[in-house]
């Protein structure tokens, strides 16, 4: 559901593992006096943090985010994070919080759309089970984004897009990421994107880490 001022979105799934679980997510946006104010709150979330928690770990978190526009190419952004972890029997596992400050600079407008990301974030975290969250770091990183805005629009031409990452933190030397897909319609008023992602050395996650993602939006 959309408004000039106010967005949102909900999503609800239910996944099939060894222990079959539902997750769900909320998000909220707000814009008002050159601001944008979003809320995100998200249920039973995946997470990649490490190993033990891909493996066997779930996040609720609410996630509040500030945004300004400074010109037609230029915004800034504010991010709080609040996390709990817990194990797919419902053992606490922990909790942690981000602070992050992140900057995009437009650089071309229209597709393909070419837009570069700055961040600095703060990562904190308590442990109740010893040895499955990440040690408290702080990360600085760069993402020059081609043909993005393609990813969750619709059109009727088959479009890819690509992402590419840089990022330091304390926990590891230098960080890269790619991200690689396409997005299209199949029947006129609806969106197919497919993607694929690969990281090594961003956020907590020290060894390579691969993805694919499979989005239909109609």
């Amino acid at each position: 559901n959309s408004h000039k001022k106010f967005l949102w979105d909900f999503i609800l799934a239910k996944h099939l593992t060894q222990d079959d679980f539902i997750s769900a997510s909320l998000g909220l946006n707000y814009k008002f006096d050159g601001l944008e104010l979003g809320v995100t709150s998200r249920y039973h979330n995946k997470t990649t943090q490490t190993p033990k928690l891909q493996q066997d770990g779930l996040e609720n978190s609410v996630d509040i985010t500030l945004k300004k526009v400074l010109s037609q190419h230029l915004q800034v952004a504010l991010k709080y994070k609040n996390s709990d972890y817990i194990e797919q029997n419902g053992n606490e596992i922990g909790q942690s919080e981000q602070f992050q400050i992140s900057s995009d600079y437009l650089l071309r407008a229209g597709y393909p759309d070419i837009k570069l990301n700055t961040y600095i974030n703060y990562n904190r975290y308590d442990e109740v089970i010893q040895n499955v969250l990440p040690k408290k770091f702080t990360e600085i990183g760069s993402q020059l984004s081609i043909g993005s805005s393609s990813q969750n629009s619709m059109h009727n031409s088959w479009r890819p897009f690509a992402t590419f990452g840089l990022a330091l933190n304390n926990h590891h030397d230098v960080g890269t990421s790619l991200s690689l897909g396409f997005s299209g319609a199949l029947k006129g008023a609806d969106n197919l994107s497919v993607t694929l992602d690969y990281s090594k050395g961003i956020d907590a996650i020290a060894k390579p880490y691969y993805g694919f993602h499979l989005r239909y939006k109609f």
